[in-house]
């Protein structure tokens, strides 16, 4: 399946068939930027990673956008002596 934003540049009138067909089945379920909403999906993973998986995140892979790292470290999800660590990617 495609994007709607490649087809939206390169295929206008196969977007509009596309965007009426996914609608109904899109849910919104974020209001915000994406680096926010980057943000938001990682801080609902570390909350639910305990009672979900049995498991606590300790490391963050990062593209080098602090957001995130700041955000989570903000929570303290598993407590005070819990420190996570972030890990840069290197491409």
């Amino acid at each position: 399946e495609t994007s709607g934003k490649n087809l939206s540049q390169n295929k206008p009138v196969e977007y509009e068939t596309w965007k009426v067909n996914h609608l109904p089945n899109c849910d919104n379920n974020f209001t915000g930027s994406a680096g926010m909403m980057e943000v938001e999906a990682a801080q609902v993973m570390w909350r639910r990673s305990v009672s979900r998986n049995k498991l606590q995140y300790t490391g963050l892979l990062s593209d080098g956008d602090a957001k995130m790292f700041i955000e989570l470290t903000k929570i303290k999800q598993y407590g005070e002596d819990i420190q996570i660590e972030k890990k840069e990617c290197i491409n």
